[in-house]
């Protein structure tokens, strides 16, 4: 983490914590209104509260993830695994740890500022210098404009990442450009996806489910667009929109 600011002052801005380690000590329970307290070799301190909390989660091959608590909520599944050569092989490497799921409704995604206007770049003498461009960087910058509900830059970052001919790891980050074509009436971009995540991974239904009702009750999508959305739930066998 890198913070600036903080250098040379006792009391700093932020502190990443992971849950597995300080659940129950410095971070007291995952309950809306709890004082976070961390006391760095006597040398430093922070002070904050769940309120302000950002969840994320990094399992590579996998992209790391920032956490969102209406775009990652059907994305907490229960892990399944197949044997392959005797060994029990994981088949939805994105199924959160318990305890990280159960800490996703506190990601306060407001903490996060999408759109600064003032580009920054670590230092190299600490970070090195910029690595290649793979998949991650496309999915990362897809993924903060969708946060900034910015369709059609998701869909920029998409086109330019399938032009070069990256692709992920994880089927589920399919789902931010799956999203964006559902809001752009891009309908068979979206339903090319759809499949290509569906089919292999029956395990993300309910994950396109869910983009599929948000879509349907968006306003900018056309009565025509939301009679397509009815036939893929359908063909996803979607439960009811909650």
């Amino acid at each position: 983490m890198y913070a600036p600011a903080d250098y040379g002052v006792d009391h700093l801005s932020y502190d990443v914590e992971t849950l597995s380690t300080r659940l129950g000590t410095i971070l007291p329970s995952l309950e809306p209104d709890q004082t976070i307290h961390n006391d760095i070799y006597d040398v430093a301190h922070f002070t904050g509260s769940t309120n302000h909390v950002v969840v994320f989660y990094f399992r590579p091959p996998s992209c790391l993830r920032v956490l969102h608590p209406e775009y990652d909520d059907n994305l907490v599944l229960t892990q399944i695994y197949k044997m392959q050569n005797g060994r029990p092989v994981q088949l939805n490497t994105y199924a959160l740890p318990p305890l990280v799921a159960m800490a996703l409704p506190l990601s306060n995604m407001d903490q996060i500022v999408a759109a600064s206007g003032q580009p920054f770049t670590p230092p190299e003498f600490l970070y090195g210098s910029e690595p290649w461009h793979d998949w991650c960087f496309y999915f990362e910058k897809a993924d903060l404009a969708r946060q900034n509900g910015n369709w059609q830059e998701v869909a920029v970052w998409g086109e330019e990442a399938f032009q070069r001919k990256l692709f992920p790891s994880d089927l589920s980050e399919y789902l931010v450009f799956i999203e964006a074509y559902t809001r752009l009436a891009r309908w068979e971009d979206a339903h090319r996806l759809i499949q290509r995540v569906s089919s292999p991974a029956p395990f993300l239904n309910p994950a396109l489910c869910a983009i599929l009702q948000r879509a349907e009750r968006s306003d900018s999508v056309s009565k025509e667009g939301k009679m397509i959305i009815v036939q893929w739930k359908q063909e996803l066998v979607c439960e009811s929109s909650r």
